[in-house]
Protein backbone atom coordinates (compact mmCIF):
# COMPACT_ATOMS: atom_id res chain seq x y z
CA UNK A 1 0.00 0.00 0.00
CA UNK A 2 1.54 3.26 -0.80
CA UNK A 3 0.65 5.97 1.67
CA UNK A 4 1.23 9.53 0.66
CA UNK A 5 2.10 11.87 3.49
CA UNK A 6 2.67 15.80 3.75
CA UNK A 7 6.20 17.38 4.25
CA UNK A 8 5.09 20.22 5.50
CA UNK A 9 2.00 21.53 8.12
CA UNK A 10 -0.54 24.12 7.47
CA UNK A 11 1.06 26.57 10.13
CA UNK A 12 4.28 28.54 10.37
CA UNK A 13 5.50 26.96 13.36
CA UNK A 14 3.18 23.65 14.35
CA UNK A 15 2.67 22.75 18.02
CA UNK A 16 3.67 18.97 18.54
CA UNK A 17 -0.09 19.04 19.19
CA UNK A 18 -0.89 20.22 15.40
CA UNK A 19 1.95 17.91 14.35
CA UNK A 20 0.38 15.00 15.63
CA UNK A 21 -3.45 15.77 14.52
CA UNK A 22 -2.00 16.40 11.17
CA UNK A 23 -0.30 13.67 10.87
CA UNK A 24 -2.82 11.14 11.91
CA UNK A 25 -5.21 12.42 8.67
CA UNK A 26 -4.99 11.05 5.58
CA UNK A 27 -3.17 12.93 2.80
CA UNK A 28 -6.12 13.64 1.10
CA UNK A 29 -7.41 15.59 4.35
CA UNK A 30 -3.71 16.94 5.27
CA UNK A 31 -3.63 18.39 1.17
CA UNK A 32 -7.11 20.20 1.89
CA UNK A 33 -5.77 21.55 5.13
CA UNK A 34 -2.48 22.79 3.43
CA UNK A 35 -5.35 24.02 0.15
CA UNK A 36 -7.04 26.07 2.08
CA UNK A 37 -4.22 27.63 4.51
CA UNK A 38 -3.05 29.00 1.07
CA UNK A 39 -5.67 30.12 -0.51
CA UNK A 40 -6.31 32.02 3.09
CA UNK A 41 -2.85 33.58 2.71
CA UNK A 42 -3.23 34.47 -0.78
CA UNK A 43 -6.92 36.04 0.48
CA UNK A 44 -5.60 38.18 3.50
CA UNK A 45 -2.33 38.98 1.99
CA UNK A 46 0.75 39.97 3.98
CA UNK A 47 -0.07 40.89 7.94
CA UNK A 48 0.41 44.04 9.55
CA UNK A 49 4.25 42.80 11.02
CA UNK A 50 5.18 42.24 7.11
CA UNK A 51 6.49 45.27 6.93
CA UNK A 52 10.47 44.72 6.98
CA UNK A 53 10.89 48.32 8.79
CA UNK A 54 8.29 47.69 11.46
CA UNK A 55 9.85 44.17 11.99
CA UNK A 56 13.53 46.21 12.75
CA UNK A 57 12.21 48.40 15.27
CA UNK A 58 10.06 45.63 17.56
CA UNK A 59 13.74 43.64 16.85
CA UNK A 60 15.29 46.87 18.42
CA UNK A 61 12.96 47.75 21.26
CA UNK A 62 13.69 44.19 22.63
CA UNK A 63 17.00 44.31 22.83
CA UNK A 64 17.18 47.90 24.40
Amino acid sequence: MNKKRMDVYPWAVPTAEQKRLFDALSYEEQLEMVRQALIEGEENGPGKDFDADRIIRKARQRVS
